[in-house]
């Protein structure tokens, strides 16, 4: 790559690993910058978010977590630790394998009367502390 200009892939519910085998072939400049909540609301296609991690992770330009269940279970958005994304276990394998991704921190699901957006975020910032750290991720340790 002559400049080092890259384009990275955002996609939603229609994201598949088949998709991004095509975008990756088609130049060294197309990177993902994959969301795995959508990813999970989507079904998992082509393998699941860690099997993605795996493949791609030299091609991951960034990466968005929320907490998002399967079109089974209605592709909510729900505060995390709640629904099915793995976010411990993508962020526990990034830190594995000192895999240099930034991840955003994405507030999707309804904040809870008595709170605001700011306390939901810290509430994400700190289940992301306890994933890397290996403390409890619950729900209850989250309200302590």
């Amino acid at each position: 790559m002559k400049r080092k200009i890259y384009a990275a892939y955002h996609t939603h519910t229609q994201g598949s690993m088949t998709a991004f085998d095509q975008a990756f072939a088609l130049s060294r400049g197309n990177m993902a910058n994959v969301d795995f909540g959508h990813y999970v609301a989507a079904g998992n296609i082509g393998g699941s978010p860690m099997q993605f991690l795996q493949k791609y992770h030299d091609r991951i330009a960034s990466f968005h977590l929320k907490d998002r269940t399967t079109a089974e279970h209605c592709a909510l958005n729900l505060p995390w630790g709640t629904g099915e994304t793995p976010i411990k276990e993508i962020l526990q394998l990034v830190k594995k394998n000192k895999w240099k991704i930034p991840a955003t921190i994405e507030l999707e699901y309804d904040i809870p009367e008595g709170s605001d957006a700011v306390k939901e975020v810290r509430n994400c910032l700190e289940y992301c502390r306890r994933a890397l750290t290996g403390k409890s991720t619950t729900t209850e340790s989250r309200q302590a």
